[in-house]
C-alpha cells in the first residue's frame, strides 16, 4: 500500500492512511455502513429499551472505535 491505492490499509479496524483521499474513502464506507445497519434495524418493531441497546452495541460501537484514533473529521 502507498499513497496511490484508493483505500487505506486496515489494521484491527483502524485505517492507516497516507494521504487525505484513502482517509475519505474510508470515511465514507463507514458511513455507508452504518446507514446500512441503521435501515435495517430501523424497520424491525422493538421496544426503546432493544433500540437503545441495537443502537449502543452495534451503531456507535464501530464510530467509537475509528474515532478514539482517528479524531473526529471536520
Amino acid at each position: 500500500h502507498d499513497r496511490t491505492w484508493p483505500d487505506p490499509l486496515v489494521y484491527l479496524g483502524y485505517p492507516l492512511a497516507t494521504s487525505r483521499s484513502q482517509m475519505d474513502v474510508f470515511l465514507a464506507k463507514l458511513l455507508q455502513s452504518l446507514e446500512s445497519d441503521c435501515q435495517l434495524h430501523s424497520s424491525r418493531s422493538l421496544s426503546v429499551r432493544a433500540r437503545a441497546t441495537i443502537l449502543n452495541s452495534l451503531i456507535l460501537s464501530p464510530i467509537w472505535h475509528v474515532i478514539r484514533i482517528v479524531g473526529v473529521p471536520q
